[in-house]
C-alpha cells in the first residue's frame, strides 16, 4: 500500500483552510481512485503551515467543490457548537492496516457529544484487549474532528492522550463544545 504522503504527492491535492472561533482548521484533499478524499486535517494552523505548503491565506474557497464547500461549512458549524456528523465525509485511508482502517471506522461512528473508552473502541473493532493498539491508532490520526478520536477517553473516565496541537486543552476544549462532561 502507498503511505499517506506518497498519496498526497502522487495524486491531484487541494489545501484549504476555515477560520473557525477556535481557530484555522486546514485540510487537505487528493484525488485518489477517481474521487476527491480527505487526507489530512490541521488544527490551529498557522501561517508558518500555509508558508511551508505555498497556500496563501485568502485561497479558502474553490467555487464548486463540493467536498471542500461542505467541509467548509461543517468544521465552522461544528466549531460554534453545533452537532454535525462527518461519518460520510470520503477519506483516505487505503494505506492504513485492515486493523487501523477498522478502528477509524468505528471511531468515525461515535456520536456527537458522546465519548467511549479505548477500551470501548478496541471492543467496538471487534479486538477486546487492544486498548493500547487503539490508543496508537488515535495518537497517529491525520483527520482530527473528521475521526473524532477527542471522544476516546481512558478507562477511568479522564481525557486520555491526545496528540493534535494544544494536547489535552485542545481534547477538553472540543468535548467543551459538544457539550461533554468529563469526570
Amino acid at each position: 500500500m502507498p503511505s499517506l504522503a506518497s498519496i498526497e504527492k502522487s495524486f491531484p491535492s487541494i489545501v484549504n483552510f476555515v477560520t473557525t472561533r477556535i481557530g484555522n482548521i486546514a485540510w487537505r484533499i487528493a484525488h485518489v481512485d477517481r474521487t476527491w478524499k480527505l487526507s489530512r486535517v490541521a488544527i490551529e494552523t498557522h501561517q508558518a503551515w500555509f508558508d511551508e505548503r505555498n497556500v496563501a491565506a485568502d485561497c479558502c474557497d474553490f467555487a464548486g467543490d463540493e467536498l471542500n464547500n461542505d467541509l467548509s461549512d461543517r468544521l465552522r458549524a461544528w466549531s460554534e457548537g453545533e452537532q454535525v456528523c462527518f461519518a460520510d465525509v470520503p477519506i483516505a485511508c487505503a494505506e492504513f492496516s485492515d486493523f487501523r482502517q477498522h478502528v477509524t471506522e468505528c471511531c468515525r461512528q461515535i456520536p456527537w457529544g458522546q465519548t467511549v473508552t479505548y477500551g470501548e473502541l478496541a471492543r467496538r473493532a471487534g479486538r477486546p484487549g487492544a486498548a493500547r493498539a487503539v490508543g496508537r491508532v488515535m495518537a497517529s490520526n491525520p483527520l482530527p474532528i473528521v475521526v473524532p478520536c477527542h471522544r476516546v477517553l481512558a478507562s477511568n473516565g479522564q481525557l486520555g492522550g491526545f496528540s493534535a496541537p494544544g494536547g489535552l486543552v485542545t481534547k477538553q476544549r472540543f468535548l467543551d463544545l459538544e457539550r461533554v462532561v468529563v469526570a
